[in-house]
């Protein structure tokens, strides 16, 4: 699993929305990573994918990749090794305040460090190692702490040479021995190596950052797009709708006036001809009682005459 996470480069085990190296890696169904914090805070905005900009009706099921997690992992723990062994390198190289081992009361500070003594001097201690005879064959260096750790261990020679064969500090008895046809370097070369390494690492993180924050503001600018092109959807479907509304409204109050005039003119119609019937009705029994009165005056000069006779 190692050797594969070590074939993949940082920027494929950062999340793209805190740039950050993955923490608790899930992927989406679109197939993109993100640290499962940072995408649950994105989808309160919107349920599309920071990567691709794929939306989702609903909120999409978070899945965890096993097989990335673990491979997150690794990266975590090789990153960690490598800038423990990068703090430690800068420590042995970077120059710090040392002060003599050989002031009493108030310590000056040291001038140079001695690998054969073990010991820092100031510029007082320090005269007899530049005028014993016996003294000057020590090799001296600039004040550094420590000087215990200079030392090899095996051969209690000081640390000159940097094995690039199995990337450690060795002696020259080291070389000769133990490191054997190992490619080697003095330690004033590889720290130079390792300071340009450094700022050719710093600059390409500068630029993986400049990168990821182009890619930040493209995703806010494509945020601030989406919302404006839902608010200008929200506000046309509301106009089609309010005039849709409009166009209901005037087709219900012109039906309403059409039945209202038919039923008027139906209710007038029928007045007519309710009139005309009363009318006609009134007529009927008035031409009843004419001809009942007309039958009982002929019935009555019948029994007259026929009394007379």
């Amino acid at each position: 699993m190692s050797s594969v996470s070590c074939l993949l480069t940082e920027e494929q085990f950062q999340c793209s929305i805190c740039l950050d190296v993955f923490r608790d890696p899930v992927s989406t169904p679109c197939g993109h990573n993100f640290c499962k914090t940072c995408i649950t805070e994105h989808w309160k905005m919107n349920y599309r994918c920071p990567m691709c900009n794929e939306g989702f009706q609903i909120r999409p099921l978070l899945r965890v990749n096993t097989l990335f997690s673990e491979m997150v992992g690794e990266f975590r723990k090789s990153a960690q090794q490598k800038a423990n062994r990068k703090r430690s390198q800068q420590q042995s190289f970077t120059p710090v305040n040392v002060s003599c081992d050989f002031c009493t009361g108030t310590k000056l500070k040291a001038l140079k460090s001695c690998l054969v003594c073990l010991a820092s001097y100031c510029e007082t201690h320090l005269e007899p190692h530049l005028n014993v005879s016996g003294l000057k064959r020590h090799q001296l260096i600039d004040p550094v702490e420590n000087l215990e750790d200079r030392m090899c261990p095996k051969h209690d020679k000081p640390l000159e040479l940097f094995c690039k064969t199995d990337q450690t500090f060795v002696c020259l008895h080291c070389s000769a021995l133990d490191h054997k046809m190992h490619e080697f370097v003095p330690l004033k070369d590889e720290y130079e190596d390792k300071k340009v390494e450094l700022v050719k690492t710093e600059a390409k993180i500068q630029d993986m950052i400049q990168k990821r924050r182009v890619k930040i503001e493209a995703i806010k600018h494509s945020v601030k797009r989406s919302t404006e092109n839902a608010h200008m959807e929200l506000s046309e479907g509301a106009q089609v709708f309010t005039s849709l509304i409009k166009f209901l409204e005037r087709g219900l109050n012109e039906l309403y006036k059409t039945i209202g005039e038919k039923m008027r003119a139906t209710h007038k119609q029928a007045e007519g001809l309710i009139k005309e019937l009363e009318q006609e009705t009134s007529d009927l029994k008035k031409r009843n009682t004419d001809v009942g009165r007309s039958h009982a005056q002929k019935t009555t000069s019948m029994f007259s005459e026929a009394s007379r006779c």
